[in-house]
């Protein structure tokens, strides 16, 4: 079987941003007088968008909504100025990207951030990768794993699943 098209998420597979994204949560804490979390503990909290991982990151306060919005919004603020810090691809990614590109493989990004941000991400880290479609959260798809969104970026990429 030959691959025509291969849709990557950005973090935790393309990026590691995980220390970024603990540092924003961390400060963001510390704006509402909470303990700042360890990495490992971000590590199991990553993964479904912001807004969960800062009322995950409550704890026993997890049902107060006030305070997750006001952490929420410290967090992006934070993160806003530090998103490349120290994130950077993983070990390999750009040489196996390279490779799927000489391959003939078209290469695209799919992930749950703002859509902008996606395309500012990929263009700071994968300057030379041909990415034929990059794409964050929009509001025409439910956000993954709902498929819509991959069924989307295949049609764009002319690729049946």
């Amino acid at each position: 079987m030959r691959y025509e098209a291969v849709i990557f998420d950005l973090d935790g597979t393309l990026l590691n941003t995980l220390q970024d994204i603990a540092t924003s949560a961390n400060v963001a804490l510390a704006t509402c007088g909470k303990k700042p979390l360890s990495l490992e503990t971000y590590r199991y909290l990553v993964g479904e968008g912001a807004q969960k991982l800062m009322s995950e990151a409550l704890g026993e306060d997890k049902g107060n909504e006030a305070l997750a919005n006001k952490l929420l919004s410290a967090f992006k603020e934070d993160y806003a100025k530090r998103w490349d810090e120290t994130s950077r691809p993983y070990e390999g990614i750009e040489e196996l990207l390279e490779k799927l590109d000489k391959k003939g493989i078209k290469l695209g990004v799919l992930s749950n951030k703002p859509n902008d941000f996606v395309g500012h991400c990929v263009a700071r880290f994968f300057p030379n990768i041909p990415f034929k479609y990059v794409a964050g959260e929009q509001p025409a798809f439910s956000r993954k794993p709902d498929p819509a969104g991959a069924f989307a970026a295949l049609k764009a990429l002319k690729t049946d699943p």
